[in-house]
C-alpha cells in the first residue's frame, strides 16, 4: 500500500516525509552524531544508505510518520521527527532531533513543535506525548516552556541503548487538544522574544506516493 506523505510549512522550516532519496548526506550523518544519538538512546553508528533507505521505508505514513526538516531558502537539512499515531486512542507520541550547531537550532524546535502539533490536532489527535531521558535537561526545558506538562517520571523505562548495561529513565509530557491554544500562545512569545516572529497559520498538504511499506529498522535504529 503507498505510503500517506504529508509536508508541512512554516515560516523558516519546509517539514516534509522523508523518502529513499533523503537516505545520504545530512541524515546519515546525524545517526553517526554521538550527540544526537545519546539524546535519543541510541548509540552512534555510521550507516549505509542503503540501511537507512529501509528504516525510512519502514514509515507508512498513517501510523509512523517520518518528517525532515529543511531550512527555507537555503534548502538546508536541520533534523526530523518520528510521530506515532495510535488511532484508536487518539493519540500520538512525538519525537525530535534537530541539529545542535545551526544557529537557528532553537526557533527551528519551537517553529516545527507548533507546525506538527497543529497537523496532529487538525487530523483529529486529541494528546500528543513526548518522551525525555531524565538528563536531556535542554529537551525538557523547551518542553516545559511551550506548555506540555510533565506527567511523571518513567522509572527504569528502557534499556540503555548507548553502550551501558543499566535502564534509563525518561520523563513523560502530555498536552491534550483543548490546550493546544497555550502552547501556539507561549510559541508565539518565544518566537517573538528571539526576533524572529513567526506568524499565521500553517499550511498542511497530504499526498499520495508510490513509496511502499518498508521493512523492519535496521538494528540499533528505532
Amino acid at each position: 500500500m503507498a505510503a500517506t506523505r504529508f509536508a508541512l510549512d512554516t515560516t523558516h522550516l519546509v517539514l516534509r516525509s522523508m523518502d529513499a532519496s533523503d537516505a545520504g548526506g545530512p541524515y546519515r550523518d546525524m545517526f553517526a552524531d554521538p550527540a544526537i544519538m545519546n539524546a535519543m538512546n541510541l548509540p552512534a553508528r555510521r550507516l549505509t544508505e542503503a540501511e537507512l533507505a529501509g528504516y525510512i521505508a519502514g514509515f507508512d505514513g498513517r501510523t509512523r510518520v517520518l518528517l525532515g526538516a529543511w531550512e527555507r531558502g537555503t534548502g538546508t537539512f536541520c533534523g526530523f521527527w518520528t510521530v506515532t499515531i495510535d488511532q484508536a486512542q487518539g493519540s500520538a507520541t512525538l519525537d525530535m532531533a534537530l541539529d545542535r550547531g545551526h544557529p537557528r537550532c532553537g526557533l527551528f524546535a519551537l517553529e516545527s513543535t507548533l507546525a506538527v502539533s497543529d497537523w496532529l490536532y487538525r487530523s483529529g489527535i486529541e494528546k500528543a506525548v513526548a518522551h525525555v531521558l531524565v538528563e536531556n535537561r535542554r529537551a525538557a526545558r523547551l518542553f516545559h516552556a511551550i506548555g506540555m506538562t510533565l506527567e511523571g517520571t518513567l522509572r527504569g523505562e528502557l534499556r540503555d541503548r548507548r553502550g551501558g548495561n543499566g535502564r534509563v529513565d525518561l520523563l513523560r509530557f502530555g498536552l491534550l487538544r483543548s490546550e493546544f491554544p497555550l502552547l501556539e500562545t507561549r510559541i508565539a512569545r518565544l518566537i517573538a522574544r528571539s526576533g524572529s516572529l513567526s506568524g499565521g497559520r500553517f499550511r498542511v498538504a497530504a499526498t499520495r506516493s508510490a513509496t511502499t511499506e518498508g521493512e523492519n529498522a535496521p538494528a540499533d535504529v528505532g
